[in-house]
């Protein structure tokens, strides 16, 4: 995914899934509650991970803007309420796990929706077994986008065993 909006105003959570989401290779942009949305309307986001601090604000929200995929980010003990694009519920504390789980619920929405951008399947498993956010793994990963799609014949040196699959 090309941008995931990351919103919240818990400065500390902001921080976590941030290091998250770029870790696993993706872009964020983070906005509190009082300018998410102007953000969305401007900007846009391919997904958006959200605190669920008022049920209320974060339904409006979603109903607002149904083309976005939303993950909604709850205590261990609160529910958040079904929507069609209210693609994954998670409980903090978060696990990279679910969160790329979800991530990837959020690529396969945008993929069944019409209109929105198309994300690679590909991309997804290949950035879950490829670990790491070096200058050279962010450039492995890059490498590998280009090639990927293609029926092109690629030497690979190294060892990179996972790369090999794609």
């Amino acid at each position: 995914m090309k941008n995931i909006l990351l919103i919240s105003d818990n400065q500390e959570l902001i921080q976590n899934l941030e290091t998250i989401v770029t870790f696993m290779g993706e872009s964020c942009q983070s906005r509190g509650f009082s300018d998410c949305e102007r953000y969305l309307h401007e900007s846009g986001a391919d997904a958006v991970l959200i605190e669920h601090r008022s049920p209320t604000a974060v339904s409006n929200l979603v109903e607002k803007f149904p083309h976005i995929p939303f993950v909604a980010l709850v205590e261990s003990n609160t529910q958040a309420s079904a929507s069609c694009n209210l693609v994954s519920v998670i409980a903090t504390p978060l696990t990279y796990p679910v969160l790329t789980q979800a991530i990837h619920r959020c690529q396969e929405y945008s993929r069944r929706k019409p209109g929105l951008s198309r994300a690679s399947g590909t991309k997804t498993r290949l950035f879950r077994s490829l670990i790491g956010k070096s200058e050279q793994i962010q450039i492995v990963r890059r490498l590998v986008e280009q090639v990927a799609p293609t029926d092109a014949t690629v030497l690979i040196l190294g060892g990179l065993e996972r790369v090999k699959k794609w």
